[in-house]
């Protein structure tokens, strides 16, 4: 069993018509291993006492140019007593190979 990917920095929480998502850049080779319905692990910088499970909603086809990496996003849930906003900075942690289907 592969580990989690090692947590990334800079990503940032924005907005979207279906809610909040959390913009990861992964790596090549972890990206090839991604797919819609993954889950994962968050933690803002706001709140890193906690973890938020998110879920992958969305890998891009084609890397940033000149980055070698790809965008995925996250959707996350507000944890309780938080209110997310967009341009919060936090960490995600991806199980390679763990999916359940999205509802």
């Amino acid at each position: 069993s592969n580990g989690p990917s090692p947590p990334r920095d800079g990503c940032r929480v924005a907005s979207r018509a279906r809610g909040w998502v959390l913009r990861v850049a992964v790596p090549d080779r972890a990206a090839a291993h991604l797919a819609v319905g993954h889950e994962a692990e968050v933690r803002l910088d706001a709140d890193p006492e906690h973890s938020i499970v998110a879920r992958v909603v969305e890998v891009a086809r084609l890397p940033t140019p000149g980055s070698g990496t790809f965008d995925v996003e996250l959707a996350i849930e507000a944890p309780e007593g938080l209110s997310l906003r967009t341009g919060l900075v936090g960490r995600a942690a991806i199980p390679m190979g763990r999916t359940r289907p999205l509802r």
